[in-house]
């Protein structure tokens, strides 16, 4: 788990597996990043080789916030395999999902440009 600014984003950067053993360490900078309020998080998965219910359901609890709190959330999602769990779960179409961290970026700018 790696917490960076980039500009104005701040970006969450996970790797490995993320279940209920890591939920903790996954949530706790997760929810710091969001509790400062920043324009822009991003959640970058690309280092993820498994994500379990419990980590979806951290990705979802951390977009419920984002929104409540006006902070544009990007998750970057690059593998196959959990852009199909994103799928099969019907999260494709609640997350902000991008498929790099340029690319999160670059829609988390023109978002802001534009609102």
């Amino acid at each position: 788990m790696r917490v960076a600014t980039i500009d104005a984003a701040v970006v969450v950067r996970i790797a490995g597996e993320v279940d209920a053993f890591t939920e903790a360490a996954v949530r706790d900078p997760l929810f710091e990043a969001l509790d400062a309020t920043p324009p822009v998080v991003v959640v970058d998965l690309e280092e993820v080789s498994f994500i379990g219910s419990t980590g979806l359901r951290v990705l979802v609890e951390a977009c419920e916030q984002a929104r409540r709190d006006g902070v544009d959330l990007r998750v970057v999602v690059n593998t196959r395999p959990l852009q199909r769990l994103l799928e099969v779960s019907g999260l494709d179409g609640h997350l902000p999902v991008a498929g790099s961290l340029h690319d999160a970026l670059v829609s988390a700018g023109s978002a802001a440009k534009a609102g």
